[in-house]
């Protein structure tokens, strides 16, 4: 009787266990899975922001460029100029989704995953994302000051067919802003080692979802 009620024992925590580590498996492929979805939705925001960023430094460039040479305008040029003065209106912010790292840090989830390197690496990205997301607060003061420069003038950025460009760069208070985004637009080159965490982790959820 007594070895029956050890075996017994024996089955039942083999059992719990076995159910632990199934429930720890089902939970643990619905948080990689969930963590590539958010992690590739960030990939193509951060690309979006860079992309936007680039645009508007070259934007600011080509303005400030032209208006120094003070040579004549052609046609394509005051096309250029207005696609570029639209550029310089237009932004993307740099936006993380967090909703799948914050039921992890709710629940403790984070535990299911065994290797305590990814469980920093994720700990770091969305730490990092944080930090980074103060550039969307160094960007859109400028944004917002170029915006209202031209409403003043009487000139919508978004319809920027029709522009009056001359109008616009025989502004000092405009040019000054331009000059402004150009150099805030360099920003995008701190978003590089998020970037670059955010493939890391991709990386490694992937190669764990395929186990």
């Amino acid at each position: 009787e007594f070895v029956i009620i050890v075996l017994g024992v024996l089955v039942a925590l083999a059992v719990d266990n076995w159910r632990d580590e199934r429930e720890n498996d089902e939970i643990r492929d619905h948080l990689v899975d969930s963590l590539l979805s958010d992690l590739r939705e960030d990939k193509e925001d951060y690309a979006e922001f860079v992309s936007d960023c680039e645009a508007r430094y070259a934007a600011a460039n080509f303005i400030t460029s032209r208006v120094a040479e003070r040579s004549e305008w052609t046609d394509e040029d005051y096309r250029e100029a207005r696609d570029a003065l639209r550029r310089l209106g237009s932004t993307s912010r740099l936006e993380t989704v967090e909703s799948t790292f914050r039921e992890m840090s709710a629940l403790g989830s984070a535990a299911t995953f065994e290797d305590k390197e990814l469980r920093l690496g994720i700990s770091y990205y969305y730490g990092l994302a944080r930090d980074r997301a103060d550039l969307n607060d160094m960007l859109m003061p400028g944004i917002l000051r170029y915006r209202a420069a031209l409403e003043e003038l009487g000139i919508s950025y978004v319809d920027h067919q029709q522009i009056d460009v001359d109008v616009v760069l025989g502004s000092p208070k405009v040019l000054a802003i331009i000059r402004e985004l150009g150099a805030w637009a360099g920003v995008s080159r701190l978003v590089d080692d998020l970037q670059n965490a955010n493939g890391d982790l991709i990386a490694k959820l992937e190669a764990l979802s395929q186990q």
